[in-house]
């Protein structure tokens, strides 16, 4: 019987506890206000970059370069150095990017050396959109100051480093950055983390075959801060995939380039280089 007693009493209790907590409310006079700034400080866009080795970063290197090529069983490979990029960006739509220009010439009355050797000529300049009007890439050297003949580049930015050639979350393999399983194209798991190299003259070009651009499946013209060549947007966001939209977090703001490019179509015992692989801060 008193078990019966202390069982109800807790129900009374509980009961009389929620009825309590019910309390009414009515409006009565109000206002709005505004709270808010303005902040000061100036728009800041600016970044350090070394060249170490892609698998060491702790080794110091004098270009982004590649051994052991054979043309006839090499195609995309990782370069053996990489970029160690420090930046520092206050502007939200600011950022860091990449290109080449590789059609560069020297300014009237200035230095020969500023021009781009080899310089990328188009060898169909009355057709603009198609592939072989794109000059990004390697260039082959021909002997001459003039070649057409390139070699696809592509780059993936990490927060930091990896290890080349190794599967896994902290490895990084080359694959043909267009195998994303789209356009019915293959679907190879790593090709989404790379991003193909746009030239500064890179122009939009047809790749659904129509002779003309603007479709789906077309690459668009390089435009300075679009996301095709933006490695860094704002402050802390890095391009970690292939959508305009893929950018994450990088707290500490250091992070680690990495370069592949296709030796498919090379020729063998043949130089391909470019000096105009371009790094550029910029602010809106």
């Amino acid at each position: 019987m008193k078990r019966v007693i202390a069982v109800a009493s807790l129900i009374a209790a509980v009961t009389f506890v929620g009825a309590s907590s019910s309390w009414a409310y009515t409006p009565g006079q109000k206002t709005t206000i505004v709270a808010g700034t303005t902040t000061g400080g100036t728009k800041v866009s600016t970044f350090t970059i070394a060249l170490v080795g892609a698998t060491d970063t702790t080794l110091v290197a004098s270009a982004i370069s590649w051994t052991n090529v054979d043309p006839a069983v090499t195609g995309w490979k990782i370069a053996d150095s990489a970029i160690k990029l420090s930046y520092n960006v206050t502007d939200i739509n600011g950022g860091i990017q990449i290109y080449t220009d590789n059609a560069s010439q020297a300014a009237a009355g200035g230095p020969a050396g500023t021009a781009a050797d080899p310089r990328f000529v188009d060898p169909s300049p009355g057709v603009t959109f198609n592939a072989d009007s794109n000059p990004a890439g390697l260039l082959f050297v021909s002997g001459s100051t003039g070649t057409s003949s390139t070699l696809p580049l592509a780059w993936s930015i990490k927060a930091s480093t990896v290890i080349p050639n190794q599967a896994g979350t902290l490895g990084l393999l080359s694959a043909e950055p267009n195998d994303n399983g789209q356009f019915g194209r293959p679907t190879d798991n790593n090709a989404f983390q790379w991003l193909y190299m746009l030239d500064k003259n890179t122009p939009a070009i047809d790749r659904d075959g129509d002779n003309a651009v603007g479709g789906a499946q077309d690459s668009v013209a390089f435009q300075n801060g679009n996301p095709f060549v933006s490695m860094v947007k704002g402050s802390n966001q890095i391009h970690f995939g292939q959508a305009p939209t893929e950018f994450g977090g990088d707290n500490d703001r250091v992070s680690y380039v990495y370069f592949q490019a296709n030796f498919t179509t090379a020729l063998v015992q043949s130089t391909y280089r470019t000096t105009k692989l371009t790094v550029e801060a910029f602010t809106e």
